[in-house]
């Protein structure tokens, strides 16, 4: 997932590097700020769910390419958008650093200085969680699926963004021994005849609120 999210980016921005005769309608933004993680909810097959409080705040970043549709003659006329988003960030709960990229659909209200715009975008959030349980203690891999809102406005080459993350995530690298038990002998006895590795699935979710600052190009 990683290495396609690099190639996507580097791509996006060297067709971005060759557009430039149209500036106005295709942008190329940096941000930096923090995320908030209101809280996960991480369940194992057979095991109590874990409740994992707020964190206090931490570091994000990532880019976004996109391109405002010409639409003549409509009344969505350079306001309707396309983007293609990557961002990071460590929730600083089990969930350790998640990269997350996104596809938008994105509206604004066209202005040379100040100009507001909304979005909305499925996300592919993607991190390792550390897993502690009366059974199992590991680190495992963890992709999903969720939605992602951003809500901004841009002052000149600058913006501020807000965005919201929801997001839906399992793994199946758990796994635990189970004991083949058989009835053997007369009088009959359970005995353990051999043992089997079973696939256990976990699954968290994760709602995280971003405030950003970032330049667009």
């Amino acid at each position: 997932m990683k290495k396609i999210t690099a190639c996507l980016v580097v791509a996006l921005a060297l067709w971005a590097g060759e557009a430039r005769g149209d500036e106005k309608r295709l942008f190329l933004d940096l941000y930096m700020g923090n995320a908030y993680t209101r809280g996960t909810n991480l369940s194992v097959e057979d095991e109590p769910s874990i409740k994992v409080d707020a964190s206090k705040g931490a570091f994000a970043g990532g880019g976004r390419v996109g391109y405002w549709l010409e639409m003549k003659d409509s009344i969505l006329e350079n306001k309707l958008g396309l983007g293609f988003d990557v961002s990071a960030f460590n929730p600083q709960t089990e969930l350790h650093t998640v990269v997350t990229p996104s596809l938008f659909a994105m509206v604004r209200y066209p202005a040379d200085k100040i100009e507001p715009y909304l979005g909305i975008g499925l996300a592919f959030p993607a991190g390792k969680a550390s897993i502690h349980t009366g059974i199992f203690s590991e680190t495992v891999r963890m992709r999903g699926v969720g939605i992602q809102i951003p809500a901004g406005i841009r002052i000149g080459r600058f913006f501020l963004e807000y965005r919201f993350l929801r997001g839906y995530l399992q793994s199946k690298d758990l796994s635990k021994t189970v004991e083949v038990v058989e009835i053997l002998g007369f009088p009959p006895l359970p005995v353990v005849t051999s043992e089997r590795n079973e696939t256990v699935k976990s699954r968290m979710n994760i709602t995280s609120h971003f405030f950003v600052v970032g330049i667009r190009f």
